[in-house]
């Protein structure tokens, strides 16, 4: 089991870094967006200790591409690379850390519920049964 964890980590790390520097490399067409389903694996699977590193290497990759003139940023103007880049670095930080920020809170969420749920059900069994039977259907009150 804790194999097969290390290997899905591994998988999305290379995966995080193939996918950017494809995207933030080829200059025909800008694709950036292609590192959205990555970021969201990240955060589904280990929420910000996955998010949050992949959400960094993305950026880091993209801001080199972005010095270098590559990729989408090749052949523009400072300010439109940098409109450009900016706005894609808040997207994937918000994406993943949002995500990641969600998906952890609904986790806690599902082991509060079940911690309840045990302990009502413990409760329940320490009552004691009912000797009489119940009424069925039970009678009114006096009134």
């Amino acid at each position: 089991m804790q194999t097969a964890v290390v290997l899905e980590a591994g998988a999305l790390a290379l995966g995080t870094v193939f996918v950017t520097l494809l995207v933030t490399r080829m200059t025909d067409s800008p694709l950036l967006f292609l590192v959205s389903p990555l970021l969201i694996w990240a955060a589904f699977r280990f929420q910000l200790a996955g998010a949050a590193p992949c959400a960094l290497v993305v950026s880091t990759l993209a801001i080199l591409a972005a010095a270098g003139e590559k990729g989408p940023f090749a052949g523009e103007d400072l300010f439109s690379s940098m409109v450009t880049l900016q706005a894609f670095n808040g997207t994937t930080a918000l994406t993943a850390l949002l995500l990641a920020a969600v998906i952890t809170e609904r986790n806690n969420t599902h082991d509060e519920i079940k911690r309840v749920c045990l302990r009502f059900a413990a409760m329940v069994a320490q009552l004691e049964p009912r000797t009489e039977p119940f009424d069925s259907p039970p009678e009114d009150p006096p009134r």
